[in-house]
C-alpha cells in the first residue's frame, strides 16, 4: 500500500528530502518551492522554471513521486518521448496527470526530457 509522508503541518521536509542527491538530481536547474498544502494533507514541492509550474514532488514511503499536469492537445508531443517509466493517470478536471514514481536515479533522465517538454508545452 502507497502512504503519502510529510503530513504533519508543523513538521517541515527535513534534510533528508532536501539533501537527499535523487531530489537534489531533479530540481538542478529549476526552482523549487516547498508549501504545505491543506487540501492534500501534505507537504507538496512545486517546482517552477520562475514562471510556471513544470511538475510536482511529494514524498512517499519507499520512494518519491513526480507529476506533471497536461492538457489533451499536449499528449501526442508527450507519446513521442517514448518514455518507459511514466504513465498516465485519471483525469484530474481538464488535466492529465503524467506520473513517475522514482525508487532510484533510472527515471531521472527521462523526468528531465519531460520536464524539458513541459516548459516549451503551449
Amino acid at each position: 500500500m502507497e502512504t503519502q509522508l510529510l503530513r504533519e503541518k508543523n513538521l517541515p521536509p527535513g534534510d533528508d528530502v532536501l539533501k537527499n542527491p535523487l531530489y537534489l538530481s531533479l530540481v538542478e536547474g529549476w526552482q523549487p518551492e516547498w508549501k504545505y498544502y491543506n487540501d492534500m494533507k501534505a507537504w507538496l514541492c512545486k517546482v517552477t522554471d520562475g514562471r510556471r509550474t513544470i511538475f510536482w514532488f511529494s514524498v512517499w514511503d519507499g520512494f518519491f513521486r513526480v507529476s506533471f499536469y497536461f492538457l489533451e492537445r499536449h499528449l501526442e508531443g508527450l507519446a513521442a518521448l517514448d518514455t518507459k517509466h511514466g504513465r498516465l493517470e485519471k483525469e484530474w478536471g481538464k488535466m492529465l496527470p503524467f506520473t513517475f514514481d522514482l525508487h532510484d536515479q533510472g527515471p531521472v533522465t527521462e523526468i528531465r526530457k519531460v520536464a524539458e517538454f513541459k516548459k516549451r508545452a503551449k
